[in-house]
């Protein structure tokens, strides 16, 4: 207690004095626990996004730690990988995805087909896994989100879990020309803008459609789960002409733009906003996903500009000490 209290006393100091070196720590942190995602920030404005180029929060090739990781992961009897969840090796949507997407754009950068044919792999078991009714992936553990305390019990789905997949799916299609993988990214868009409490993955944050990465009672709103959702819709935007699709996209730009500042801290952005729907606790700083919320903002800016975007990407770049030049 006392080295937490010590921790949380020392942070906005050591921003302060050295906002690089806590980046430096951050980075290593992110390492340790991230299987796939980068935790680097790139100087720019905007970083060029292509629907059916790598994925923004991948590394470039495979860091020197990737094969080593890989060999520790655990998979089923044709390859897919399991996550640990309380010592039972289970299916998690966004694990899986996230690995398939590296995959894939290891594949894009070393023209190596086992790459790909990884990522394929585990497509064809989110089409072989995918509720037929309601498009969902989901999780088979309960889960109790520890900032509203609220308990999603199994079997619960994600919109960041149903964005990320769209993402994958979606350049399944454009690499294999195969009508089935955009059949279910499409699919997977039913319930998205479906409130919460009737069975979908919807909240309202003052009259705009927020998507849940977490479907908690009082709502969580997760930016991170939020943009990768919102990403996988602009995704399909390149692949159908879908008029609900358009819409999901329509809503999601809106939501984008009115939300972003209200996660802006004083030392870094904030992770959710439980603060403000619960009304009684702390705002959970961002600690890791600072540099994703970064990232994801460079990567809607190279397509969608927009000058709330641009004044954050160089506000929250800064807390690190990373200067970002027009």
């Amino acid at each position: 207690m006392i080295y937490k209290k010590l921790r949380l006393y020392l942070k906005p100091i050591v921003l302060m004095m050295a906002p690089r070196l806590y980046h430096k720590r951050i980075i290593k942190s992110s390492i340790r626990e991230m299987n796939v995602n980068s935790p680097y920030v790139s100087a720019a404005i905007s970083i060029p996004y292509e629907p059916i180029g790598k994925y923004p929060t991948m590394y470039d090739a495979p860091p020197k730690f990737y094969e080593k990781r890989k060999r520790a992961m655990v998979y089923d009897e044709n390859g897919i990988p399991m996550l640990n969840i309380a010592g039972n090796a289970v299916y998690h949507p966004v694990y899986m995805i996230q690995y398939a997407l590296s995959e894939y754009g290891f594949f894009l950068s070393s023209h190596d087909k086992s790459h790909l044919e990884t990522a394929k792999r585990i497509s064809d078991w989110l089409l072989d896994n995918q509720d037929a009714n309601n498009g969902y992936w989901y999780y088979p553990y309960n889960f109790t989100h520890v900032f509203t305390k609220y308990v999603l019990k199994a079997p619960w789905a994600s919109a960041m879990a149903q964005g990320q997949a769209i993402s994958l799916l979606t350049r399944m299609y454009q690499t294999t020309n195969d009508n089935k993988y955009l059949v279910a990214a499409v699919k997977a868009t039913t319930m998205l803008d479906v409130p919460i409490l009737s069975g979908g993955l919807a909240s309202e944050l003052w009259g705009h459609t927020v998507y849940e990465e977490y479907p908690t009672i009082p709502y969580s709103i997760t930016l991170n789960g939020f943009m990768f959702c919102a990403l996988g819709i602009y995704d399909l935007t390149q692949s159908t002409d879908d008029k609900h699709v358009s819409e999901l996209w329509n809503k999601a730009k809106d939501t984008l733009t009115f939300m972003v500042p209200l996660y802006d801290g004083d030392i870094m952005s904030t992770y959710c906003l439980s603060h403000v729907t619960m009304g009684n606790i702390e705002r959970q700083w961002a600690e890791g996903y600072n540099s994703i919320h970064v990232t994801m903002l460079q990567c809607f800016q190279s397509f969608i500009p927009n000058p709330t975007f641009k004044f954050y990407i160089k506000r929250w770049a800064g807390f690190w000490g990373i200067k970002i030049d027009e």
